[in-house]
């Protein structure tokens, strides 16, 4: 029986073409959820006017969190330990 992980971070490896795959996606995430969080701020000064808007124009909030954009942050630099292009 294995007393420890034999694969450490160091073993793993991403072919290139899908670190940048990875990278993209996680890009367009964060930028769909940007948009997310637009629309929001302004269906809430439309709201705070007065706007008579149906509750169905308000966005939803893909996650229901607020640590949303450390999670994209946080994908991002661990992607960096892959990449031989960045070390």
């Amino acid at each position: 029986m294995a007393t420890k992980n034999s694969t450490t971070l160091a073993e793993i490896s991403i072919e290139l073409e899908n670190l940048q795959a990875i990278r993209e996606a996680l890009h367009i995430g964060l930028e769909s959820f940007g948009e997310v969080e637009r629309l929001t701020d302004v269906y809430g000064t439309y709201k705070q006017t007065g706007a008579d808007l149906p509750d169905s124009l308000h966005p939803v909030h893909p996650t229901g969190t607020n640590d949303t954009i450390g999670i994209f942050a946080n994908a991002l630099r661990a992607l960096e330990h892959f990449d031989p292009a960045r070390q």
